[in-house]
């Protein structure tokens, strides 16, 4: 019982947490950048394929301001150089014109709004820790019910306890990976 406590009480360390939390916004990045990139490919050779490569850039600023916000890291000497770089893409290209005047309105009064919504869509990465680390809890929780049925009786009887609720979980996981995958490709893709 004290060796499942110890597994329990790794996972939920902070520093574990934090590393999980780490690699889904990493992730996440990730998987905006190649639905950015994507639509730059198809996209190119417009203009706007270069507002895309922009939002990809500025996006890769926004995780490193994440990273700050969220998991209180120190500021990286990179995020101001990639969200101006990403942004100018943005400004520019977003709505191409020839009258610059009309570019730039048109491209500044997009940016704000859309810039909220990447870091927005940066943050809800962090679901995908949250309902793996809701899985492994769980997986704990079933182990530590079925060594205490176990040992109330016999190891038989703490079988079922192992099997439905494993099965349980897994049911879940299942779920939540669909529901999920289908939020995070109609949102990016």
């Amino acid at each position: 019982m004290a060796k499942l406590k110890l597994i329990d009480a790794a996972f939920t360390s902070d520093t574990v947490v934090r590393s999980i939390m780490k690699l889904s916004f990493l992730l996440g990045a990730i998987h905006m950048s190649v639905a950015y990139l994507w639509r730059a490919v198809k996209l190119w050779p417009a203009p706007q394929a270069l507002s895309q490569v922009g939002w990809a850039v500025f996006l890769w600023g926004m995780l490193l301001v994440v990273n700050t916000l969220v998991l209180e890291e120190p500021p990286h000497a990179a995020s101001p150089y990639l969200l101006g770089v990403g942004a100018l893409l943005v400004v520019l290209f977003t709505s191409p014109q020839k009258n610059v005047l009309k570019r730039l309105g048109l491209g500044l009064a997009a940016f704000p709004l859309d810039a909220l919504g990447t870091l927005s869509d940066t943050i809800s990465y962090i679901r995908l820790m949250a309902v793996g680390l809701a899985s492994t809890i769980l997986a704990v929780t079933f182990n530590s019910l079925a060594v205490e049925v176990a040992a109330g009786a016999t190891w038989v009887a703490g079988v079922p306890v192992l099997v439905l609720g494993h099965g349980l979980n897994i049911g879940l996981a299942v779920i939540v990976l669909f529901a999920h995958g289908v939020r995070l490709n109609m949102l990016e893709f």
